[in-house]
């Protein structure tokens, strides 16, 4: 007779293949961590962080439009970790990590009898997806919002896939759960202020989890009024420069608006991989996908069912009609969690199939996204602001000035000329970015970002640093933005003839020198 299987060994065994998982994901993000040089956001974080305190939370939310939660993380990672690229970048490979034992508690509210298999699976994915690696390498704050709204994501699929547990006395969800919501909304809030669609997009379908499946139940209804307005609370810090700043990307953001091409080749990414591999990996996934929602609506777990559609495209429908009737706001890297619910749902389909399919399936698309990974990250390049600086550095004496007029290429700069000893000076046009400070900086060191296009009052400015110095630098980057008729070069060769144009990966340096 065959004895029944001890449960404990397989929840032990589970959370050893988990802690693979998590070592596998770390791998993907640490390798090369710090090889790349760090590009003009990165740089920006890398300024932020440097900032006091004070001015985090009472000067940076007045021209910044994301909240500070991000910068001041990565400035107490910093004093740990140090300021290297690599340093600065494992705080975001740690959100990517943590974001995995995530990914497997929501893949154990869908999986049913096959619950560790299916959370195992989706963690595996998104491991070795090539969007979440690369994304798990950059000081920014993408991973961390990836990290809010799984956490979300996945308190709500216990809510809406545990019924046994809502109608047990007492008919309320459980606090644990409801908690974990509140904490996963408010955090996705604090991350990044476009998760407000991440927001809505778990909010509805809970609405309809309410209405259809507890049918209108006034306990529940109070439950999740409570955890919105816990939810609230949390964010209210961050609510009026949130709604102050709607305006004024409005008026000077620097997103253009998309086009169909550029949407498709997004999702492409998102959805798949930004390699030839990525089709390939989209159609399984997809299919995948299909027949484990498929699955969720047979047994009648509609809600979960919405709810992971309605994460997976909701947000991206949101950013593409606000930037075709309001401002352009699609952006690739803020839509980045849209991908957890397809690896979930692909997880639970590959459960459905039969056993001869399901392991040569699932070693195939854990084989096609390494490979994608790898073609990735061999021809994937940042902007080498190393090799700029070292470069303006070698041209120019100590305190000759290196014009620049895009706010972001300050960032760069102020990061690498420490490094390399280079001594120039830079001068930001229409005016210059500060640098950072060391103690609390006053009130009126907020940067001035509500004109960014240069124009003929700015070249009077121009004209008479450069009439202190024999030769001088020009940097170009996304000029078309702040100065479309070449104001500033035009300006500088009245008096300093070009002499040199190099390039760096579509950033060109320009070198005048007086005859």
């Amino acid at each position: 007779m065959q004895m029944p299987a001890d449960p404990r060994a397989g929840a032990l065994r589970a959370l050893l293949l988990l802690g693979a998982v998590m070592l596998v994901g770390l791998a993907a993000r640490l390798y090369h961590i710090g090889w790349l040089p760090l590009w003009v956001d990165e740089g920006f974080s890398d300024w932020a962080a440097r900032q006091s305190l004070w001015y985090l939370w009472n000067i940076f939310p007045t021209f910044e439009f994301n909240p500070p939660f991000y910068y001041v993380a990565l400035k107490g990672w910093r004093a740990l970790a140090g300021d290297s690229e690599g340093a600065l970048r494992a705080l975001s490979a740690l959100f990517g990590v943590a974001t995995l034992p995530l990914l497997y508690l929501g893949g154990r509210a869908l999986g049913g009898a096959h619950a560790r298999n299916v959370g195992l699976f989706a963690a595996l994915l998104f491991a070795l997806a090539p969007l979440q690696v690369r994304y798990g390498q950059e000081a920014r704050t993408y991973a961390m919002l990836v990290f809010g709204v799984t956490l979300a994501l996945a308190a709500a699929l216990w809510l809406t896939t545990r019924p046994v547990a809502v109608h047990s006395a007492p008919a309320r969800p459980p606090i644990t759960i409801l908690a974990t919501l509140a904490l996963g909304l408010a955090w996705i809030m604090w991350a990044h202020n476009m998760g407000a669609l991440a927001v809505i997009a778990i909010a509805l379908p809970l609405l309809y989890w309410w209405i259809a499946e507890m049918r209108r139940s006034a306990r529940v209804l109070g439950a999740l009024v409570l955890t919105g307005f816990a939810a609230l609370v949390l964010i209210l810090p961050n609510l009026l420069p949130l709604l102050g700043h709607a305006g004024r990307v409005q008026a000077g953001f620097w997103i253009t608006r998309p086009d169909w091409a550029r949407i498709a080749e997004a999702l492409h990414n998102l959805y798949g991989a930004p390699t030839p591999e990525g089709t390939v990996i989209l159609a399984v996934l997809v299919t995948l996908a299909g027949i484990g929602l498929g699955t969720l609506w047979r047994q009648g777990r509609r809600a979960a069912a919405l709810l992971l559609v309605s994460v997976a495209t909701l947000p991206v429908l949101l950013e593409t009609v606000i930037s075709y009737l309001a401002m352009p706001v699609f952006l690739e890297r803020t839509l980045l969690y849209v991908a957890v619910p397809l690896y979930l749902a692909a997880a639970l389909g590959l459960a459905q199939l039969a056993q001869p399919l399901r392991p040569a399936l699932a070693s195939t698309l854990v084989l096609l996204l390494a490979l994608a990974c790898g073609s990735h990250f061999a021809e994937f390049r940042k902007e080498p602001w190393n090799e700029i600086t070292r470069y303006v550095g070698q041209e120019l004496a100590p305190g000759q000035p290196a014009f620049y007029l895009n706010t972001s290429v300050a960032w760069g700069l102020q990061y690498y000329a420490p490094r390399q000893q280079a001594r120039f000076r830079s001068v930001g046009v229409p005016e210059d970015w500060p640098e950072p400070a060391q103690s609390q900086p006053a009130a009126d060191a907020r940067p001035n970002l509500d004109r960014r296009r240069i124009n003929a009052d700015d070249l009077p400015r121009v004209r008479d640093i450069a009439a202190h110095h024999d030769k001088l630098a020009l940097i170009l980057r996304n000029a078309y933005l702040t100065d479309p008729d070449n104001l500033v070069e035009q300006a500088l060769t009245e008096t300093h003839p070009r002499v040199e144009r190099r390039s760096f990966d579509g950033i060109a340096v320009l070198i005048f020198q007086r005859r």
